[in-house]
């Protein structure tokens, strides 16, 4: 009981130190949480750990320390307990693991890891033949159609594309948006929010749509919609 009230009291104040950028003493206090959690494992449900290893991990990256950042995502993956969960935090490990000199042997070791995640996943029946309207459909998954370093990125696909040839459609992985978001929606031909939704879902509604080239534009980052083209819709 003491050791997870423990756990408990240092995780909320790693939050209250990360919330005034003392990342050192927020680092200091998520490493005690996690050693008390760790001597009561009946009372750590996998959600909290995994939380404890995410925010470990981002005050790592925050001080320098890499291979902590690493070691601590990876944690953070073992304990997840949904796919989304389990994808994001081995996305961020390996996104982290660019800031390693690591071999080539150990970045794919990542990769497979990552591509284990979905196995099990049944890809969806080919599109045949030509679009209606003779177009090619483009569509671009990303949880950042809105003021975000991205958009400097996409903008020329979005605005400069020649809709005598090309059909675009965007699913947004985010609600939040902005006057950014206005104008890609005024720009391209269909705008469609599907945050919140499961990868399987999306993947159904991009198959759905007819789309020929699926785009992800967010790779692992941050909410990223990466895992649906593991559907290939």
């Amino acid at each position: 009981q003491g050791s997870r009230q423990q756990s408990f009291l240092n995780g909320l104040l790693a939050d209250m130190l990360d919330g005034i950028q003392d990342y050192d003493g927020a680092y200091r206090a998520v490493h005690e949480a996690l050693s008390h959690a760790g001597e009561e494992p009946r009372f750590a449900l996998p959600e909290y750990r995994q939380s404890l290893y995410s925010h470990q991990a981002q005050l790592a990256l925050c001080l320098g320390y890499h291979h902590e950042a690493l070691e601590a995502y990876c944690h953070a993956a073992d304990f997840a307990a949904t796919l989304p969960g389990h994808a994001a935090m081995l996305g961020s490990a390996y996104l982290t693991a660019h800031y390693l000199p690591l071999d080539s042997a150990e970045i794919f070791s990542l990769q497979q890891s990552y591509q284990e995640l979905f196995r099990q996943v049944r890809p969806l029946e080919a599109h045949g033949g030509k679009q209606a309207d003779g177009r090619i459909h483009l569509g671009y998954l990303s949880a950042d159609f809105r003021c975000h370093v991205l958009f400097a990125f996409y903008y020329a696909m979005l605005f400069c594309y020649d809709k005598q040839q090309f059909h675009v459609s965007c699913y947004s992985l985010s609600a939040e948006t902005d006057a950014f978001t206005q104008q890609i929606q005024q720009q391209v031909d269909v705008f469609v929010d599907v945050s919140g939704r499961s990868f399987a879902d999306i993947a159904q509604r991009v198959h759905e749509d007819g789309i020929d080239i699926l785009v992800d534009l967010s790779g692992h980052s941050s909410g990223s919609g990466l895992p649906v083209l593991a559907w290939k819709p």
